[in-house]
This record gives C-alpha cells, structure tokens and sequence, in this order.
C-alpha cells in the first residue's frame, strides 16, 4: 500500500511540478510583500510613538509600543492613525488614507496565494488523502502545516 501511495504521489507530482512552482514562488513572493509592508508600519507606530506623547486611558501612563496604541482615548488614536499614514507615506509605503490597514492590499494576495497553494497540494497528493486534506484546509493550525508542506521544494 505504501508503495502505491508513493507511486502516485511521483506520479501526480511529475504531472502538477511546473504548478506547484509557480504556486510556491507566488505564496513565497506574497509572504515577503506582506512581510514588508507590516515591518514598515511596524517601524512607522514606533517611530510615531518615540516623537509624540499619548498617554494610556487605563493608566495614565505614556505608551512607547504600538501594542498599547487601543488604550488612547478616541481624539488621540485619530491623531496617531494620521502621524502613522503620514510616517508609512514617508517610508515609502502607499496607502489611501489612514483609516486603511496597511496591509490592505498584500494580505488578500498572500491569502490567495496560500489558498492556490493549497489546492494544488491537494491536487498532487493521493487520491486517498485529498478528502481529509480538503476539510483540514479550513482549520487553522492544519492550515498552516498544509502551507508549510506544500511550499517546500521537494524532489522525488
């Protein structure tokens, strides 16, 4: 039996090969744009938050890390979204306003990417497997290890 696992596995791989390529270069691609953009607006709340003061509603205190920046109260969180548009604007990072994620446009191109990569892992496994690899798609962390099988380069 697992002989003829394997035996399809090389068979369907020799068949989808330039696919799963070209898939994993565009997931490998997506990921890094991604990666990009949120290590600019990363670096952009912080360099925000080192050269205003916004103080904590909770404490009172001043917040130095984008992770406090939902403590602000409204009329400062505005302030700080506008400082951060026009500090990613000033990284080089194009975003229509400040009410835009930064990520906006990058993140739905590596969901699509990461979804073509795992529709044609799915296509290359065994016959038998592609069911329970179909509904383990939808779930987070199978998701993951799904992505993380399939964007390796293999050789049979």
């Amino acid at each position: 039996m697992e002989n003829m696992l394997i035996s399809e596995l090389k068979n369907n791989y020799s068949q989808n090969r330039a696919k799963m390529c070209k898939a994993q270069e565009r997931y490998i691609c997506a990921k890094a744009s991604n990666k990009w953009v949120m290590d600019i607006d990363q670096k952009s709340k912080i360099a925000v938050l080192s050269k205003h003061v916004f103080l904590s509603e909770d404490t009172g205190e001043r917040i130095t890390t984008p992770s406090g920046d939902f403590t602000m109260n409204d009329s400062d969180f505005k302030k700080y979204c506008e400082l951060v548009h026009n500090e990613r604007t000033r990284r080089g990072l194009v975003v229509p306003d400040y009410d835009t994620t930064s990520d906006y446009m990058t993140n739905k191109e590596l969901h699509q990417a990461e979804d073509d990569l795992i529709e044609i892992g799915i296509t290359t496994a065994p016959k038998t497997l592609r069911s329970s690899l179909q509904k383990g798609r939808y779930f987070y962390n199978i998701r993951r290890e799904m992505i993380d099988l399939f964007s390796k380069k293999v050789t049979l």
